[in-house]
């Protein structure tokens, strides 16, 4: 009971319990004709004495372990009417007012973690908010489903894709409309890997995850698993995350993914919604940076998406989605 959430209830009924035996005990020794019966928790006797001096003992490192008030709040509803007759009314009080302030201690218990796992989050939240790297202008926010959103945001160059699904040597072509008037510094990191001027881009990288109705993964220039990344430019380093200024609101939203610090480096993501869903912009605004939109080839954005994917024992967490057909970017470049 000392090692378990209501060990004070369940150790202090035993020792009820016990009181309750003594006091049968003592009525069989005095007059029936009694009422109550002075039987004092202090015993004299050594066995008494005993009993407890353990449930103290135990108490007290319940009050360690739970962190709880279980000592105070278990024990002196018990000692506090020592001197006070035996009777049933007495004990039921005392059981009655012991579960009380055990309940109570226990809310309070819980109230206070509540509090602590929210302060916590807020004070992340702050911190993470101090330590951002891309400024959050909600009043500067772009819209592409919108007249107003796509004339702020105008197409400054067009990529492509051409991906292969399994053993199939036919090719469908994507091509993405970039817009480096709003995210220069990650159309140039975009631009870069698509060329594959650095030595390295996506060409020959596969879409290693699909997570269906949401979005599909790629950019993985290194292991093509999802779990690395490298820039073009920043001399191949992860950089800092530029602006959120244009939304997740329309379908085909190509935005970079995230380091675990929060910056971007090769991996990215396209929206597979296929209509205009502000549950979604929410998921992703202001988290992500958002940086072209698919303008030709939305039709082979839902086939991969509509793609069987593994369901293994280890095709969890980090592994999940992954395609059982291998989808790879054959070629790539700039129109």
């Amino acid at each position: 009971a000392c090692c378990h959430g209501g060990g004070a209830m369940a150790a202090s009924g035993a020792v009820v319990h016990g009181a309750r035996r003594r006091c049968s005990a003592s009525t069989s020794s005095t007059s029936s004709s009694s009422s109550s019966y002075p039987l004092r928790y202090a015993s004299s006797s050594s066995s008494s004495s005993s009993s407890r001096s353990a449930f103290l003992v135990c108490m007290v490192l319940m009050s360690s372990l739970e962190g709880s008030l279980a000592f105070t709040g278990g024990t002196l509803p018990l000692l506090r009417h020592g001197n006070m007759p035996c009777t049933r009314e007495r004990r039921h009080a005392d059981i009655v007012t012991m579960n009380s302030d055990i309940s109570e201690t226990m809310g309070r218990r819980s109230m206070l973690g509540s509090i602590l796992l929210i302060s916590s989050f807020v004070a992340s939240a702050g911190a993470g908010a101090k330590e951002g790297t891309a400024t959050v202008d909600t009043s500067a926010s772009i819209d592409l489903t919108t007249p107003e959103g796509n004339a702020k945001a105008q197409v400054t160059d067009k990529a492509y894709f051409d991906v292969s699904i399994g053993d199939s040597k036919n090719t469908s072509r994507i091509v993405i409309g970039l817009y480096g008037g709003i995210v220069p510094k990650t159309v140039e990191n975009f631009k870069g890997l698509v060329k594959g001027s650095p030595g390295y881009g996506y060409k020959g990288t596969e879409f290693y995850r699909i997570v269906q109705g949401l979005q599909i993964s790629a950019g993985d220039v290194l292991n093509n698993n999802g779990r690395s990344g490298k820039p073009a430019i920043n001399d191949g380093e992860p950089f800092e995350q530029e602006n959120f200024k244009i939304m997740h609101t329309a379908p085909g939203i190509v935005s970079m993914q995230n380091t675990l610090e929060k910056t971007v480096d090769s991996r990215f993501f396209i929206s597979t919604r296929r209509e205009i869903d502000m549950g979604y912009s929410k998921i992703f605004d202001n988290k992500y940076v958002a940086f072209g939109k698919v303008i030709e080839g939305l039709d082979v954005i839902e086939k991969l998406d509509s793609l069987e994917t593994k369901s293994g024992l280890f095709d969890k967490g980090v592994n999940s989605g992954k395609p059982k057909e291998k989808v790879v970017i054959q070629d790539c470049g700039l129109l």
